[in-house]
């Protein structure tokens, strides 16, 4: 595991002590689920068996909190599913039958409440011919799309990520715990021989409250902040990002990328 441990030269330059072995993490954080939960509360009531899940309001430009159990009508077990969603990711229903229904919600917030998860929301988009959500109604489709986060060491960090979500999906590169301003943090990211290709993103929060939520944390991908450009990592490939900590306030710090490189090498 990466540590402070660094050696700084008579020049001013840093050398940093590379890992000799990667760290692995392994996600898969897309999903769709056909017709695996049921809608038995609309008032926030808390789910207790298999495929149950409640939102706080049949009007789905209202609903703030959605809850879901961690097993499925069938007995299959979510809980892996549930817990890799991270804020910033999206959860989609659509409820079709005598009328249709969906709506697209933000996850601004995530608690786990044991035998089910409960996710802080905000609307997105949506429509149908249905008024609200309807009590007791199957909910034909579920799609789940997140990114994985990963909390950084202090030092260099030798990652190995392998992307099994069967399409591209993100990370989230979060900073170290206690990441001091002007603190330098390399991360060397291998794609491995398996899975998909990975995007990488990292956390930066400038306290504009931008993007919603108890946090308002800011998503950048490392490339550029202002056209937002990706950094994609095909598989068996590897990429370096180069950080310096940034603190303004208790508001506004995390990472400042100071640069990024993409090598098609294995």
């Amino acid at each position: 595991m990466a540590t402070k441990q660094t050696t700084i030269f008579n020049d001013g330059i840093k050398q940093f002590n590379r890992p000799t072995s990667t760290t692995n993490y392994s996600y898969d954080t897309y999903e769709q689920l056909l017709n695996r939960y049921d809608i038995k509360s609309v008032t926030g009531g808390t789910p207790n068996a298999n495929g149950y899940l409640s939102v706080d309001d049949t009007d789905p430009t209202n609903v703030a909190n959605i809850k879901i159990y961690k097993t499925d009508v069938n007995g299959t077990s979510r809980a892996a599913l549930l817990a890799s969603m991270s804020r910033g990711g999206t959860i989609y229903m659509l409820v079709t039958g005598t009328g249709s229904i969906d709506a697209t919600y933000r996850i601004l917030f995530i608690t786990d409440n044991g035998t089910y998860m409960t996710f802080q929301v905000e609307y997105v988009s949506g429509g149908g011919s249905l008024p609200g959500w309807p009590l007791n109604e199957r909910v034909d489709q579920m799609v789940f799309d997140s990114e994985y986060t990963i909390v950084l060491n202090h030092g260099y960090n030798y990652l190995r990520v392998t992307n099994n979500s069967g399409r591209t999906q993100p990370i989230r590169l979060i900073r170290p715990n206690s990441l001091e301003a002007g603190e330098e943090v390399v991360v060397e990211i291998w794609t491995g021989t398996g899975g998909n290709s990975v995007e990488v993103k990292y956390e930066l929060s400038i306290g504009d409250g931008s993007t919603g939520g108890p946090d308002s944390r800011n998503i950048f991908y490392p490339t550029s902040a202002a056209s937002n450009t990706p950094l994609t990592l095909a598989i068996n490939t590897r990429g370096v990002v180069k950080f310096m900590g940034w603190y303004q306030s208790t508001t506004r710090n995390g990472l400042w990328v100071i640069g990024s490189s993409y090598l098609a090498i294995n």
